[in-house]
């Protein structure tokens, strides 16, 4: 990471991190990952990469829910479910979220490297296995 405090982003660094989370709509990439990862590449402090990315997670997740909750009027679903996913998705991310920006202030995350890796094989063996 950087020294680069969030206030000196400006738009054209903004537009890089933008560009990055559009290419993380491809499948198996992560959107936070690919928007930390520019965020930092273009010299952002730790925290305020982190802090940046889970704000552009807002639009994005709120414009896919909007779409998929066209969908849901048609497929009969019990609005009561999606209220009570939607609560436990909400406290469930907050905490989540907590825990990450702990991490990353620390400098901790490559305590997830391991994890990813394994994850890779086991997608990419069944992929290719069938």
């Amino acid at each position: 990471g950087g020294e680069r405090p969030i206030s000196e982003l400006g738009w054209w660094r903004a537009l890089l991190i933008g560009v990055a989370q559009g290419v993380a709509i491809a499948p198996g990439i992560s959107r936070s990952g690919m928007t930390i990862a520019m965020a930092l590449l273009i010299g952002m402090r730790r925290d305020d990469a982190a802090r940046y990315s889970f704000l552009l997670s807002i639009p994005a997740i709120s414009g896919a829910a909007l779409l998929e909750l066209r969908k849901v009027q048609w497929a009969h679903m019990p609005y009561v479910s999606l209220l009570i996913g939607g609560v436990a998705a909400a406290v469930t991310g907050y905490l989540a979220l907590i825990f990450l920006l702990r991490l990353v202030r620390k400098g901790q995350l490559a305590w997830f490297a391991p994890y990813l890796w394994v994850l890779a094989a086991a997608i990419l063996y069944k992929s290719f296995a069938g």
